[in-house]
């Protein structure tokens, strides 16, 4: 391997690219996808369920997606598009359901595509443990309610993803001792990734 070569493998490492999104630029994203994201919306079946005696928590990340399976099995990620539901609460007393058609359980479809329900504890339980898992920092309740008893509540998220992954054996050897060589090892890149 030639030193240039070896010189750019170590500074990529010790100074790795960062890249800067701007705001401008997420939202001009957001703008682009904004008819197609509505669309989507509109052609799910939406389930308003309406909460008599229990209550609902609301989180700093309020909207729960369940996978599609079918989507997951085939290694695609999950979405607006191809989520199974996208759940949220939107008050102490309301939640929202957003199914894809196909996916609508058939003790509901009978009733029509767009529907009302009263709400029971079983629901309840579901809300409140998909804003707990949904959360990052925050979880939100009235002072009258106690929606989050019985739940472990997690400790605040600063990251989305976490890399387990031992990273360091999917370098090629040769590369990997160039590194080495100057001095970077694996707790370097495990550093990297903190």
């Amino acid at each position: 391997m030639t030193t240039a070569r070896t010189l750019l493998w170590v500074d990529l490492f010790k100074n790795p690219l960062r890249a800067r999104v701007q705001a401008n630029h997420h939202v001009q994203h957001l703008a682009q996808l904004l008819p197609r994201v509505t669309q989507s919306l509109l052609d799910c079946s939406w389930m308003l369920t309406v909460f008599q005696r229990k209550a609902l928590a609301a989180s700093d990340h309020p909207v729960s997606v369940v996978p599609n399976a079918d989507a997951t099995r085939m290694g695609m990620g999950t979405g607006v598009e191809n989520a199974t539901v996208l759940h949220a609460p939107l008050t102490r007393r309301h939640s929202l359901a957003m199914y894809l058609p196909s996916a609508v359980p058939p003790e509901i479809s009978p009733h029509g595509r767009d529907i009302r329900v009263a709400g029971v504890a079983a629901v309840a339980l579901y809300s409140n443990s998909c804003t707990v898992n949904s959360a990052r920092r925050f979880l939100f309740h009235h002072p009258e309610d106690t929606p989050l008893t019985g739940f472990d509540l997690p400790h605040p998220r600063d990251r989305e993803v976490a890399v387990t992954a031992q990273l360091w054996g999917w370098i090629p050897e040769d590369d990997r001792q160039v590194l080495l060589d100057a001095g970077f090892g694996p707790e370097d890149l495990d550093a990297l990734l903190e």
